[in-house]
């Protein structure tokens, strides 16, 4: 009644066996690479987002450290202020934080020169300005996020810590 397995038909079952297991990984392995591959592509892609971001956010930047007008301030508020809240999506919070500080001098820096109390450059503002500067930089080299000690090393630089 009963059916005897001879030795082909375990070494028949053992390769079924064997042939669903590399399947199973296969399926895994495959699974895995084309969420990572989904991934990084997302990274990517977010990166260049920022480096257009950081291009535009630049510019004024620039613009503030070679004019310091009461005009030319006014003006390069208005389109950094547009940057900034861009700049919470895409940038990371090393970034984020130090431009909030930037904007808040500014706006310091230009009530200040409007009822005349200052008169010479704004050191703190063009600290700012450079750490910024640079720390964006870093990240366009580098391909990451700027880590804390590394922002910390910046602002000691300039005299920011």
């Amino acid at each position: 009644m009963f059916y005897q397995l001879t030795n082909d038909n375990w070494i028949s079952i053992g390769g079924i066996i064997v042939d669903s297991m590399a399947i199973i990984v296969s399926i895994s392995i495959a699974i895995w690479v084309t969420r990572r591959a989904f991934k990084d592509n997302l990274k990517q892609h977010l990166f260049e987002k920022r480096m257009i971001l950081y291009s535009d956010f630049i510019l004024p930047l620039e613009y503030l450290l070679a004019n310091h007008t009461i005009s030319n301030l006014k003006k390069q508020h208005k389109a950094i202020d547009e940057i900034i809240t861009k700049l919470y999506f895409l940038s990371n919070n090393e970034i984020h934080s130090l431009a909030i500080e930037f904007i808040k001098e500014l706006e310091d820096t230009i009530k200040k020169v409007e009822v005349g109390k200052i008169q010479e450059d704004n050191q703190k503002l063009i600290s700012i300005c450079r750490v910024l500067s640079e720390a964006m930089k870093w990240e366009k080299e580098y391909f990451n996020d700027i880590t804390p000690s590394k922002m910390k090393e910046i602002k000691k630089k300039y005299n920011m810590a």
